[in-house]
């Protein structure tokens, strides 16, 4: 009977259009049924996979670290979103398993799992690319640094038509080191630091297109979070102060004369001073979130006896 009935159903559908065959399917209301069929399980598979494929195919290890750049995520807030999209616990295991986006009916072995963003492993491997290839230095902490000398001399090479030539021992150039501390990336505190120039010329003009990143870690730009987090970017910046001169990659030598501009917190750590107190005209107020950090000092209410009272008072 089954063969036959096979057979009467052949030569009916035979001939006609595939749509009217759906369209008839559909009404019958038997359309997922044919779908889960077993015989269509093979099908089904092929096009679930394509699809896949195409996602993942978008997904890619670059895809990976653009998102976690963009939305500055941690690495392990990176791992926590790609299981939210593609994985499930596994209380038992203790574990994460990968979601099944289709599994055979009459075979729980025979699946198709969710597409998923790369993992760490890919992602970081990019990342280690694209640093080296930016002369990005990435210590163990995570913090991104950079050698001041070389982001001086490629930031002079790259803008030489745009900057004055008159450059000499009585005028030298003057690179600057720039940083500051802030919570303009969504409140999240970034303290970040770039070498710029005082010398451009002309109608020319510094600006964010033509500095050169030199460090980004998360933080404030006092005392303790930049030693902690800038050693390679200081050190080479006083390498160039010590040098007095660079070399452009044209090869030509320039003196120069290194200039730091930042917060009154900041610049003294730079210049070698301990983080103490804050000074009564310095708006980083003391939160006493660093360790060293000292009080918060206020303008007296009553005259000073002597001068050299004063200058105590202000040192």
């Amino acid at each position: 009977w089954a063969k036959a009935s096979t057979t009467h159903i052949l030569a009916v559908l035979r001939d006609r259009p595939m749509e009217h065959i759906l369209t008839a399917v559909r009404r019958l209301g038997r359309l997922t049924e044919l779908a889960d069929c077993k015989g269509f399980a093979k099908e089904r598979k092929r096009i679930l996979i394509s699809a896949v494929r195409a996602i993942e195919n978008r997904w890619t290890d670059r895809l990976s670290v653009h998102i976690w750049d963009r939305l500055e995520l941690s690495r392990n807030r990176m791992d926590d979103l790609r299981h939210l999209l593609s994985f499930k616990y596994d209380a038992p295991s203790d574990s994460y398993e990968r979601v099944r986006l289709w599994e055979n009916p009459a075979d729980s072995s025979d699946s198709v799992n969710m597409p998923c963003i790369v993992g760490r492993k890919g992602r970081e491997k990019l990342f280690a690319i694209l640093a080296e290839k930016e002369d990005v230095m990435v210590g163990d902490n995570g913090r991104c640094e950079r050698d001041a000398r070389d982001c001086t001399a490629q930031l002079y090479s790259r803008f030489s038509r745009a900057l004055r030539s008159d450059f000499s021992a009585s005028r030298p150039a003057r690179p600057i080191l720039f940083f500051d501390g802030t919570g303009g990336s969504l409140g999240k505190g970034i303290c970040h630091a770039e070498i710029g120039s005082a010398d451009f010329a002309g109608e020319c003009k510094q600006s964010r297109a033509t500095v050169s990143p030199l460090a980004l870690y998360p933080g404030n730009d006092h005392a303790v979070p930049l030693r902690s987090n800038m050693s390679t970017a200081v050190e080479s910046f006083n390498s160039l102060n010590a040098d007095g001169k660079f070399e452009r990659d044209d090869g030509v030598r320039i003196p120069c004369e290194p200039l730091v501009v930042g917060d009154m917190q900041g610049l003294k750590c730079i210049f070698g001073m301990s983080e103490i107190c804050h000074s009564v005209w310095c708006k980083c107020r003391a939160r006493g979130a660093c360790d060293g950090e000292g009080p918060q000092h206020k303008y007296g209410d009553s005259d000073f006896a002597t001068w050299e009272d004063a200058l105590a008072f202000y040192d």
